[in-house]
């Protein structure tokens, strides 16, 4: 299958679209390390259904890394300029893992452009926190590694998880 590609100000992006022309528009966002054919098999059952366009995110697939480092505001950025220029109608946006992360990221910045968001094992986006609670938290995270390599020694597993553990593990 052939790529079509687009060019933003910061990197060349390939994408595969199928689908109805006259059908609302769903674009595809992979997740971390992949690219367009994670989503082959849903969108071949959903052809009928939208215009459908998968993404290579930049840096993976056909499409090369931009020159400096992204987030998913980069991305999300560069997929608001694809939506604009091709004058779509407000996209419906399907997202796996880090392609749901930029699809939070572009419903927040163009909520004009995005109709609905579909999240599939979403990873959310990070927080921004304060140096010192990076560090907090980077220090309890090596802590964490210290003593869990400890279990092995006859430390005791459960209250390594009821010490470290957030409330969420602890409830479940």
């Amino acid at each position: 299958i052939a790529l079509k590609s687009f060019t933003t100000s910061a990197a060349e992006i390939f994408y595969h679209e199928t689908g109805k022309a006259d059908k609302p528009v769903m674009l595809w966002g992979h997740g971390w390390g992949q690219n367009h054919q994670s989503f082959d098999a849903i969108i071949g059952s959903l052809e009928t259904q939208a215009r459908h366009i998968a993404f290579d995110f930049p840096g993976f697939g056909q499409s090369k890394k931009p020159e400096t480092d992204w987030d998913t505001e980069e991305y999300a950025d560069a997929i608001a300029a694809f939506i604009k220029e091709r004058k779509l109608e407000p996209i419906f946006w399907a997202g796996h893992s880090y392609g749901g992360r930029v699809g939070i990221q572009l419903a927040a910045k163009y909520p004009e452009l995005v109709k609905g968001l579909f999240i599939i094992a979403g990873a959310g986006l990070k927080r921004k926190r304060s140096l010192l609670k990076r560090l907090y938290f980077k220090a309890r995270i090596t802590v964490y590694k210290t003593l869990k390599a400890c279990i092995a020694l006859g430390l005791s597993e459960d209250w390594l998880q009821n010490k470290f553990g957030s409330a969420d593990y602890k409830n479940a």
